[in-house]
């Protein structure tokens, strides 16, 4: 059995996207928590941060609007 994934972030200014996306990661229930944020600069910041506190909600999947 695969470990299951706690935290998966998605990072991407289309708001249709953000919605469905997670709306798929809940009804699949693949994850336990979902991050969102609208553009890389923001996801950086506050991905340093929990990084630097050494939280454990670090995302194990990134979905990045490339």
């Amino acid at each position: 059995m695969n470990k299951p994934i706690h935290t998966a972030c998605i990072i991407d200014d289309d708001k249709t996207y953000v919605f469905l996306m997670k709306r798929v990661i809940q009804m699949k229930q693949l994850c336990e928590r979902v991050l969102i944020y609208e553009n890389g600069r923001i996801a950086f910041d506050e991905l340093k941060l929990i990084l630097e506190n050494k939280e454990d909600d670090f995302p194990e999947v990134l979905l990045v609007d490339i």
